[in-house]
């Protein structure tokens, strides 16, 4: 069976993980973020950026390791969650490193797809 092949229940079961991990990702980088900003030190920002540097290369990892999900609704939700992720990740670094409102905002605008892309994997997968 090539990993194309793979059930449903196939995919869930070696790659459901992978939406955890990206999930987790983003709650650590806001977590983080939002201490960072209440007593802004240059730690508490390295390890912020340490954080979203991390959540880009899960994104990118994510992106190779698993195959299509068989599930037509589900693979568009985690394509996007991907990209959003990646995207996210990035936006995030260039708020931090520049301080740049527009990457705030920006990052703002795909955490909240990333988001919603996770709750639909989990009703799609789940339910």
């Amino acid at each position: 069976m090539s990993r194309t092949d793979l059930t449903l229940g196939q995919w869930k079961q070696m790659y459901e993980r992978d939406i955890g991990v990206l999930a987790d990702d983003t709650l650590v980088v806001v977590d983080d973020g939002k201490r960072a900003q209440k007593h802004d030190t240059a730690a508490k920002v390295r390890l912020t950026l340490h954080d979203c540097r991390q959540w880009g290369k899960d994104a990118v990892t994510a992106r190779t390791a698993a195959p299509p999900i068989p599930l037509a609704a589900a693979q568009r939700a985690w394509t996007s969650m991907i990209n959003a992720s990646g995207q996210a990740a990035a936006h995030c670094v260039a708020a931090l490193q520049r301080r740049s409102l527009g990457a705030a905002r920006k990052f703002r605008q795909q955490l909240a797809i990333v988001e919603r892309d996770e709750a639909t994997l989990v009703r799609l997968l789940n339910g």
